[in-house]
């Protein structure tokens, strides 16, 4: 509580004096309070430490005793630019030879050089990529660069990515997939007039034409066959298709085989048969239409109805036929077009999986680059093509030996740690015989006692050779910390890596048994987790009394301050009284 200067009265300081009282009462027990908070708070920050050093020893453990903790492999490569390589704990240890025959890529297409002033539609353009397609409906007179947006654009676009390239001759539309592997290839379909530009968009392989035009054939095949009319005309017409072999494209187009071109002939051939039958039927309409003139003649009926009439009196056989030919002959057309002025994109880059040899036996395959359990455990990143007639990449896989005797520097390391930290806390200074924090604690003896005595046990599990820490190359110092006997150390590991597990792992290993001691210490239950609890309630508690001692000398200032105006008060009252009398005896 603060109390305003209310002056000087008969030369008495109200103020000062009430302070130097009430200081005089707080300064024992602030003096008592402040000295054991201090010693708390820097008790619960030893203890704080102590148990970080031990958590970390006791993580370290949990990390020997998880499953094929010391089965972790170790991948080398002789030459990382071809291949590299990771392992799982279920590879073999051995060694492999990787040739790289191919890397997986994905597939590109491009049109040939356009127009700048080009421009396509109305139709529409079906994008496929591998077994997904989708389609987008091209406007009258759009640009190139418009062709380009809207197929980026479209939502379920399995991965088909549009761009320009402007060279010398012009732009060009690039369509490539995001998507490697052999079965993600690309291929378009164009709706559109036969002159539309649109067309130079479309895609499909020698091979998918060939196919094409083979279908188309065969379905000319059966229905000429249908007929049954093996007419005296069957030589005239094979010499009509014998005089458009100048037109075989087997010399400049690439993959184009002897039997494409036989199948180009008789498709020709086809035509021709298609065409004359074609031909009979409509006689039929004509004579029918001549039997309409003279309704036509005399206004009765136009001319287009009389077409219309004399197609309805055609048998059904007839009518049916008629249609049969035309779409049989429509599709031997685009067939042919497809191969004789094939106008759509070629292909700049194969969709290809990537493929390798290994072992200079077994080829393997993948869609990418990434060839997952090439051997029982190891993954394989392509990185590039092997050279032809040299030796193949080495990739060697064997126990990360290195990785475990780090293990152990660090057990041993995080240890020592503990011990140095422990000693400083509750050792006394040589210099300035000052004691540490926790000096004569007999909780932190107490757990340095029971990690030396997991330290010096026997683990009954673990093979002969290898029954304790000592054997294994870790011993106790004559200062208390660890050491390790590299030496032996490297010899246990070396001879028996396999037989580590033993010593570490299970529920009686040497792990779990460190493990058990440290949760014992910092455990919820533990010596040193309930010691710290007890110094945080001690701290609360001190918390609590300097709030008392607070408001006790609160209230001690403000009865003292009373006390010392009341008494200056009556002062200066008498002062007045004596002044009066003295001047009334003048």
């Amino acid at each position: 509580m603060s109390i305003g200067s209310i002056g000087m009265a008969g030369g008495m300081d109200v103020n000062a004096m009430v302070k130097k009282v009430v200081d005089a009462e707080r300064l024992p027990k602030q003096q008592q309070i402040d000295a054991s908070r201090q010693q708390v708070q820097s008790s619960i920050s030893a203890y704080g430490k102590l148990r970080e050093s031990l958590d970390t020893m006791k993580n370290l453990m949990s990390q020997f005793r998880q499953d094929k903790a010391f089965a972790v492999r170790k991948v080398d490569t002789n030459d990382d630019t071809i291949v590299t390589a990771t392992a799982t704990t279920d590879a073999i240890a051995g060694q492999y030879t990787i040739d790289v025959l191919q890397l997986a890529q994905s597939h590109k297409v491009a049109s040939q050089a356009l127009p700048e002033d080009a421009k396509f539609g109305p139709g529409k353009m079906t994008i496929s990529l591998g077994e997904k397609d989708f389609s987008i409906n091209v406007r009258s007179n759009t640009k190139l660069t418009d062709v380009v947006r809207t197929i980026n654009a479209v939502r379920d676009n399995p991965g088909v990515r549009a761009s320009i390239i402007n060279d010398t001759q012009g732009p060009r539309l690039i369509l490539s997939s995001n998507v490697s592997g052999e079965d993600q290839r690309i291929r378009v379909d164009v709706d559109a007039k036969d002159d539309d530009p649109l067309h130079y968009f479309s895609y499909h392989t020698i091979a998918e034409r060939q196919t094409a035009l083979a279908d188309a054939q065969q379905q000319a095949s059966e229905l000429l066959s249908s007929d049954g009319n093996e007419d005296d005309e069957k030589n005239n017409e094979q010499q009509a298709a014998e005089k458009m072999r100048s037109l075989d494209p087997a010399d400049n187009i690439p993959g184009w085989t002897e039997t494409a071109s036989g199948t180009l002939l008789d498709s020709y051939q086809s035509q021709t048969e298609l065409a004359q039958q074609k031909a009979q039927i409509e006689q039929k309409v004509a004579e029918e239409k001549q039997a309409l003139a003279d309704r036509v003649a005399r206004g009765e009926i136009s001319a287009e109805k009389a077409s219309d009439l004399a197609k309805e009196n055609l048998s059904e056989a007839d009518k049916q036929r008629l249609n049969d030919i035309e779409s049989s002959r429509e599709a031997l057309r685009k067939a042919q077009q497809s191969v004789k002025n094939y106008r759509g994109m070629v292909e700049v880059q194969a969709a290809q999986d990537a493929k390798v040899r290994l072992d200079g036996v077994a080829e393997l395959s993948s869609s990418n680059n990434i060839i997952e359990n090439a051997v029982e455990g190891v993954s394989l990143t392509l990185k590039g093509v092997s050279k032809e007639g040299q030796p193949g990449t080495e990739i060697g896989v064997e126990y990360d030996r290195n990785s475990v005797r780090s293990d152990i520097e660090q057990f041993v390391a995080s240890y020592n740690q503990f011990y140095q930290t422990a000693k400083a806390l509750t050792g006394v200074n040589s210099i300035t015989g000052e004691k540490g924090p926790l000096s004569g604690d007999s909780t932190v003896r107490g757990a340095d006692s029971r990690l030396k005595s997991v330290f010096s046990t026997q683990i009954e599990q673990a093979p002969e050779e290898m029954k304790s820490l000592t054997e294994l190359g870790v011993t106790t110092t004559r200062q208390g910390t660890l050491e390790i006997n590299y030496a032996m150390l490297d010899r246990q590991i070396n001879n028996h890596f396999t037989e580590l597990e033993d010593f570490f792992g299970g529920r009686n290993g040497f792990a779990k048994r460190v493990e058990d001691a440290i949760h014992g210490l910092t455990g919820v239950t533990g010596s040193i987790r309930t010691r710290e609890q007890t110094l945080t309630e001690q701290n609360r508690q001190m918390a609590d009394d300097q709030t008392r001692l607070d408001k006790r000398m609160e209230s001690l200032e403000q009865r003292t301050h009373d006390k010392f105006t009341a008494m200056q008060d009556a002062t200066s009252k008498m002062q007045g009284q004596l002044s009066a009398l003295q001047n009334a005896l003048g």
